[in-house]
């Protein structure tokens, strides 16, 4: 038996709905433009840090991968 060369031996791959936390959706508390608009002006958005997206805690999908379909899921071939 060999370690898995598609998920390194560890029987687990980023999934396609958010490669692994990597995904970062857009914030929905500043749609993406960074900066909340106030009566003071322009400010960076809180949520997002300014930045316009977000990092999600888990994926719903999966909790951000899912067993590699070459070793199913035992790291090793």
């Amino acid at each position: 038996m060999q370690l898995c060369e598609k998920c390194d031996g560890t029987g687990r791959i980023s999934c396609g709905a958010c490669w692994n936390g990597q995904r970062k959706p857009v914030c929905p508390e500043c749609t993406g433009k960074g900066v909340i608009r106030t009566e003071y002006g322009d400010l960076p958005c809180p949520r997002c840090r300014g930045n316009g997206k977000v990092t999600p805690v888990s994926c719903p999908h999966c909790g951000n991968s899912t067993p590699c379909p070459v070793c199913r899921g035992s790291g090793a071939v």
